[in-house]
């Protein structure tokens, strides 16, 4: 700052005086730099639904241009809408929206956070905000996809003799192999062709079948119920799909076979008040079974078929009835047989 006498408006007596200098210093408070807002202090987008944005600013008004690079880093899971913002000498303290979008892939590999680098493009920049630093952020991509298979028809009826198949898929992407176990819970009524299939990354989302056949037999046996049960190989599988319960396709297995027409029914084929699903096996014809004439009806249920039930030689129907299951029925030591009397069958004393 000079400070001088100016001769023509003051006395002769100053015109000679000196003139004398100030040093002062203008102390700057602008610094370079750049500044983001995130809309509510996060970034989160949804894969293949949703965007979200963020905002750049300069902080000081740039001698010339700068430019200021957007860089994802990983453009599988979130892009950038604009690689590079520029901002002018005149447009500097205006905000500029930068959009972000999440990338919809089929894989359930959960939410990914992803990293958004803002930095100065130097050689493009006006040479003050070269020294600028990097600035990152975080931005969640929000999974859509869970881990599933698909397995059609869900129950149907297939006839004896005749095939049916059931298509199977997976829902999302896996990142390792995926194998099903097919089984049956009746292999005598329905019988598999295959008792595995194996997706892979490649062919996931190609439908595959497999083929059954339900079991010609020549029995009469109705309907039957047969369930074929899906279920994830843990093991063998990616990761992801462990969780998954087994799914079960329910089949009904039509009979072919015609019933034999039913013969009348008589319900006492030897009308000895027996009816026949009560008779001894072989005694539904002969109302003396044993031929010991006693009539079925009037013998122990444990001698119908046994003509002497206590082996003493005697018949059953030439027994005295209490004595049917003694051989020595008055217990005297002597068999009936060899009683010197009927009479004496009965009298230990005789």
């Amino acid at each position: 700052i000079t400070l001088a006498v100016v001769d023509a408006d003051s006395h002769d007596s100053y015109d000679n005086v000196a003139n004398q200098t100030v040093s002062a210093v203008n102390t700057d408070n602008d610094t370079a730099g750049f500044t983001i807002s995130q809309s509510g202090g996060s970034t989160t987008v949804t894969e293949g639904a949703n965007t979200d944005d963020f905002t750049l600013v300069l902080t000081a008004q740039p001698a010339s241009n700068v430019v200021l690079s957007v860089v994802s880093s990983d453009t599988g899971e979130v892009t950038t809408g604009s690689s590079t913002v520029t901002f002018t000498n005149s447009n500097w303290a205006s905000a500029q929206t930068v959009t972000l979008t999440g990338v919809d892939d089929s894989v359930d590999d959960g939410n990914v956070n992803s990293t958004i680098t803002i930095a100065v493009v130097d050689a493009s920049s006006s040479n003050e905000f070269d020294n600028v630093a990097n600035q990152t952020f975080t931005v969640a991509n929000t999974d859509d996809d869970a881990a599933a298979f698909v397995v059609t028809p869900s129950a149907t009826t297939v006839t004896e003799g005749a095939t049916v198949t059931v298509s199977l898929r997976l829902s999302t992407a896996p990142t390792t192999n995926v194998m099903i176990d097919i089984s049956t819970s009746d292999s005598t009524e329905l019988s598999l062709g295959t008792i595995t299939i194996t997706f892979t990354a490649g062919n996931w989302s190609t439908t595959q079948t497999i083929t059954l056949t339900a079991v010609d037999d020549s029995e009469t046996d109705g309907n039957t119920a047969v369930n074929v049960t899906t279920a994830v190989n843990d093991p063998a599988s990616d990761n992801t799909y462990d969780p998954l319960a087994n799914q079960v396709v329910a089949f009904t297995i039509s009979d072919n076979d015609a019933a034999a027409p039913a013969a009348p029914v008589d319900p006492d084929y030897d009308s000895d008040g027996i009816y026949n699903w009560n008779e001894k096996p072989g005694c539904s014809m002969l109302p003396d079974c044993d031929f010991d004439g006693l009539l079925d009806p009037d013998e122990l249920a444990q001698c119908i078929t046994d003509p002497d039930c206590d082996d003493d030689g005697i018949n059953d129907g030439s027994e005295i009835f209490s004595c049917i299951l003694m051989a020595d029925c008055d217990g005297d030591g002597v068999n009936d047989l060899d009683e010197k009397e009927a009479a004496c069958i009965q009298d230990p004393k005789c």
